[in-house]
């Protein structure tokens, strides 16, 4: 007997006839006040982030990127990334290989010294013959790759919070020869920050930086080609939590071979379409908004789902998913034990009204100091991830 290890497979639909360029497009976005709620380095709060979608409550608009690349998408060969380029990751000075800063880091922020808080959304087109591939993304915090250039693409490889430079492998097949669009968004909350894609040689093992021209079996990477149109961005993102009862729904919608079909797009929510205002094209993005005018109900799940079609597509294409809304003013909930974290630490916005009761999720918390875990026998980490032994 053998085990096949899990893989995603690459949509043929998505490769392009051809590439140029050489290496990886980034856009770093950097904002001075860390992500929330619940844990900073989580995929939801990294993707609000990335489509700016953290709100200045003093100005009403998005937090500004306070990092400070040479242009607003930059080039970058490979990916070997580290916020003060030091010996982060596998490939670094003590083994030949030197790191690159992160672009436009430290910005001009206050936080973590200009360092902290940085998401890079970061694409490119990887040259692939028909095969298997492992991919290794070596990151401090988190990362997404998917297939595409949109955040709604089918994910190959993800790891959802924070951690110290570590590695996280994921299995890849293409069915066909071809040059495959791939979205790889990356991220920091505080503290160490480095990013690093790789690929695994999978006859000798060896790992191989993906764009290394100077070694010959690394796997190529473009900067240049064109793809069908995409759904670029839709917020507040899947899965958010603490919703406003307004919505305030946004999404963008990006033409490139294909254009979208004027008229298409219809927005539902909770399964019944609205008005939703689509505003003529920028730069060959179209954007669409909506705005609740009955309140949404508390606490409530609602579900989501954009409509639209390019320009030779025979049938609508379909995005769904779902957010919550917030408890607002309608009451509160407490948590057992939910007081502290980290050994007596306390947040103060939880005895504060209106309370959303999300402030301590994903934090780490200390037996006998932050909660009481009876016994030898560990539990579930449905009150918070990491700690040991869980709480019942």
């Amino acid at each position: 007997t053998f085990t096949i290890a899990p893989y995603a497979t690459l949509p043929v639909a998505l490769k392009v006839a051809s590439a140029t360029g050489d290496g990886f497009n980034a856009r770093v976005n950097q904002i001075d006040v860390a992500r929330g709620p619940g844990d900073a380095n989580s995929i939801i709060n990294a993707e609000t982030q990335s489509a700016d979608g953290f709100i200045d409550p003093s100005t009403g608009m998005p937090w500004p990127n306070v990092a400070i690349p040479e242009a607003p998408v930059v080039q970058r060969a490979i990916i070997n990334w580290d916020q003060f380029a030091a010996s982060a990751g596998n490939f670094n000075a003590n083994n030949g290989f030197f790191e690159d800063f992160i672009p436009g880091v430290p910005g001009f922020g206050a936080a973590g010294d200009g360092a902290d808080n940085i998401v890079a959304e970061i694409t490119t087109f990887l040259e692939l013959k028909k095969g298997s591939y492992t991919f290794v993304v070596n990151s401090d915090d988190g990362f997404l790759v998917t297939a595409g250039f949109s955040p709604f693409g089918t994910r190959l490889g993800w790891f959802d919070g924070g951690r110290g430079a570590a590695d996280t492998a994921f299995n890849v097949v293409a069915s066909e020869d071809g040059f495959y669009p791939i979205r790889l968004l990356w991220w920091e909350g505080g503290g160490g920050a480095n990013i690093e894609f790789v690929s695994v040689d999978n006859t000798t093992g060896e790992r191989l930086l993906v764009n290394d021209r100077a070694n010959p079996r690394a796997i190529k990477a473009y900067t240049t080609g064109r793809t069908g149109g995409f759904l670029q961005s839709a917020l507040p993102v899947p899965n958010r939590s603490g919703v406003a009862s307004d919505l305030n729904f946004k999404a963008t919608i990006k033409d490139d071979l294909t254009t979208l079909v004027a008229g298409s797009v219809k927005i539902r929510v909770n399964g019944a379409e609205v008005a939703a205002t689509v505003s003529a094209k920028v730069g060959g993005v179209t954007t669409v908004t909506y705005k609740a005018a009955t309140p949404l109900p508390p606490f409530a799940l609602v579900p989501i789902q954009i409509e639209y079609m390019f320009s030779g597509d025979t049938e609508p294409r379909v995005v769904s998913y779902s957010v919550r809304t917030s408890l607002g003013d309608q009451g509160f909930s407490v948590e057992a034990e939910h007081f502290n974290y980290d050994s007596g630490k306390s947040i103060a916005s939880v005895s504060t009204m209106p309370y959303e009761g999300f402030e301590y999720d994903q934090l780490s918390a200390v037996n006998g100091v932050d909660y009481a875990q009876g016994g030898d026998t560990p539990d579930s980490d449905l009150y918070r991830v990491g700690e040991s032994p869980n709480v019942p």
